[in-house]
């Protein structure tokens, strides 16, 4: 299933109708009962510099590119979800989105760099500055199973088509394959 992103993607003035969060990307789920739907707010200087990056050391187009991506995979994952009317714990998004990541930039980068990007994402992140107690765990949380399950895929223990399988199911087999990965 393919969804058109572009469609979603809402303006500055239509995130600040929404929100009043400064976070450079967010996802909405608009509970209107008459007109349900999801859009996507990805910062506008983001998405005017948005290029892949080429090498780990490309830093500013890394974070950018990074920030971008969660909120791709956020969006994807609660559309698909949502086309198969299941519910999706703010720990399953971030989950996914942590593996999403390493998948797609694996696929970006030289497989020399597999492993710094790894750590890079898994070992070496930092969180925004702000974010309460409640946050910070389920952040920390999500980035420990995915750098389980991550490194599986890393060390060619699992062939990458795992990641596919890994994202279709519910957020307690992804925990038990994280906690078996590790």
């Amino acid at each position: 299933m393919s969804y058109p992103l572009g469609q979603f993607l809402l303006t500055a003035e239509e995130r600040k109708r929404l929100s009043q969060s400064t976070v450079p990307e967010e996802v909405f789920v608009i509970d209107d009962p008459t007109d349900p739907s999801l859009g996507v707010f990805i910062d506008p200087d983001i998405l005017k510099h948005l290029r892949r990056p080429r090498a780990l050391d490309d830093t500013a187009r890394l974070d950018s590119y990074c920030v971008a991506l969660e909120g791709v995979s956020h969006f994807v994952y609660l559309a698909h979800r949502a086309s198969a009317d299941r519910q999706v714990s703010l720990l399953e998004l971030e989950l996914q989105a942590e593996v999403d990541k390493f998948v797609h930039l694996s696929g970006l980068l030289p497989a020399d760099t597999h492993a710094q990007l790894f750590e890079q994402l898994f070992e070496r992140y930092a969180l925004r500055d702000g974010l309460d107690a409640e946050h910070t765990e389920r952040y920390h949380t999500a980035s420990k199973a995915a750098a389980r399950f991550c490194f599986k895929l890393l060390t060619r223990m699992a062939p990458l088509s795992h990641a596919r399988a890994f994202f279709h199911q519910p957020l307690a087999e992804k925990m038990r394959l994280a906690h078996a990965a590790g």
